[in-house]
């Protein structure tokens, strides 16, 4: 019998051997999503940094295009059709994935975190399809082996794949019902993470907040220093002309002192001069004695000769009324006695020259007087002005130690003030430090929240796709059903 007629008969149905789709376009093409993904990271590194990143972004916007266009549909069609009436087991239900359709990187890293995870995730999602579509190849191989050597019939065929397709029909309600867990628990998660991204935008607001009040504290701090150093610059020039006040009455007190040095001096120098003229005076009273005594023995010689000249002898002892009285007395004598007229003549010449020394001794105790007098009045000047010098440098003492009050009170103002603005320096430092904390928690809660975007959408990605796989579930269920039924009428 020949084999045409056991086909006919037998109702045998060949073993084809299924198409292939190339792997290494498949895996090329999950290789370059992987550079494509290091790219991105890269970049969001670089950005998250606080640099310019024109390199990190050049390379990044060359690696968003794909190097060879690959569809997804081949390979999850061979995955999904049946062979001989059996069906390839999947791990998951495939749904062909979203193109990420980005031509440029973006300098956000909200936008780089948001195109980093679909980029990620379609890199994991082609690596999966490698791996299953080589477990495929693998299967349908053995699949196209037990065909050849246990060759199937119609019936049996038909039978086989009613089965398979109850099978599947089973698995894929199961997968639905993950789906459908899956779905409730993605949106638990959605709920989960809008709350928490909620707690984390409170968190950031409040942080915001805090940081706000501590850069305002820290500029009323900094004011608050400004004003305080400003009050110490104002006590060190206090301090500064105290200082100069001080040595402006140094100086005038010296000045009065060298003042009152020479006033001193030239009083003393008076007084020398007072006692230089007394002890002249001294002398001419000496020598006017000696010629009241000369006068008075010429009287005596006089008396001797003449009875008249005994009255001149008390005349003479005072200097003016002596003489005049000595002249008198000599012209009485010598109308008394012309022969003791030479003598009282000499008499008369030696009691005027008396006189004229006297006269003289006069005139010098006069002036000496007067020298003395002016030498009164210059140590009297001389002390009225060293008690203005000591009286100038006693308020120049007194300026200085006001001054110096002053000074200290200055410099006291001054470590005050230098203490409070150390103080206003390290609340400043520390509202600054609760500043950088509150922007450090600021953009955790920004990178929590730009999480929690990503995964929401990924979620909602996640969603779309089971909800796809469910509507893809129930029509291979009614697919099986129709596929039972008819098997069944064919049986019957």
């Amino acid at each position: 019998m020949s084999l045409l007629a056991l086909l006919v008969l037998g109702q045998v149905t060949p073993c084809p051997v299924p198409q292939v789709h190339s792997l290494e376009a498949l895996r090329r093409a999950a290789q370059w999503d992987g550079e494509r993904v290091l790219a991105l990271e890269r970049t969001l590194e670089c950005r998250q940094s606080g640099g310019a990143c024109a390199a990190e972004l050049e390379q990044c916007t060359a690696a968003l295009p794909d190097v060879e266009h690959l569809e997804e549909a081949p390979y999850l069609g061979d995955l999904e059709t049946p062979y001989q009436g059996e069906s390839f087991a999947t791990t998951r239900i495939w749904v062909t994935g979203a193109p990420l359709q980005a031509t440029r990187c973006p300098g956000s890293v909200l936008a780089l975190r948001e195109l980093l995870g679909r980029a990620t995730e379609q890199h994991v999602r082609r690596n999966a399809l490698d791996a299953e579509y080589v477990a495929w190849v693998a299967w349908v191989k053995d699949a196209v082996d037990r065909c050849n050597a246990v060759p199937t019939s119609a019936p049996e065929l038909q039978a086989r794949s009613a089965s398979n397709a109850l099978l599947m029909a089973e698995r894929e309600r199961k997968l639905a019902e993950d789906a459908r867990g899956l779905t409730a628990a993605a949106e638990t998660a959605r709920v989960t993470a809008e709350t928490w991204a909620a707690e984390q935008k409170a968190a950031a607001d409040q942080a915001r907040a805090r940081a706000d009040a501590a850069q305002q504290e820290r500029l009323s701090a900094e004011e608050t220093a400004q004003r305080e150093r400003e009050a110490a610059e104002a006590a060190t020039r206090a301090a500064e002309a105290a200082d100069k006040a001080r040595e402006a009455a140094e100086v005038e007190e010296s000045r009065a002192r060298a003042q009152a040095a020479t006033s001193r001096k030239l009083a003393d120098e008076a007084v020398k001069r007072k006692l230089s003229a007394e002890e002249r005076a001294a002398r001419e009273k000496a020598a006017n004695d000696d010629a009241n005594l000369a006068a008075q023995a010429a009287l005596k010689s006089a008396q001797a000769a003449e009875a008249e000249a005994l009255r001149q002898k008390e005349q003479a002892e005072a200097a003016r009324r002596i003489a005049v009285d000595a002249t008198e007395a000599t012209r009485a004598a010598e109308l008394v006695a012309a022969r003791e007229r030479e003598a009282a003549e000499a008499s008369a010449r030696t009691t005027e020259e008396a006189v004229r020394a006297k006269q003289r001794a006069e005139a010098q105790a006069a002036a000496e007087t007067a020298r003395a007098a002016a030498a009164q009045r210059a140590t009297e000047s001389a002390i009225a002005d060293q008690r203005s010098a000591e009286a100038v440098a006693l308020r120049a003492r007194d300026a200085a130690d006001a001054a110096q009050r002053k000074l200290a009170e200055a410099q006291q103002s001054q470590s005050s003030a230098q203490e409070r603005a150390r103080a206003e320096t390290a609340r400043a430092q520390a509202a600054k430090q609760a500043a950088d904390e509150a922007t450090a928690r600021k953009a955790e809660a920004e990178q929590a929240t730009a999480l929690a975007l990503t995964s929401k959408q990924q979620m909602e990605a996640l969603l779309l796709q089971e909800q796809a796989a469910t509507a893809e579930a129930a029509r291979r269920t009614e697919d099986a059903a129709r596929s039972k039924w008819s098997a069944q009428q064919k049986l019957q």
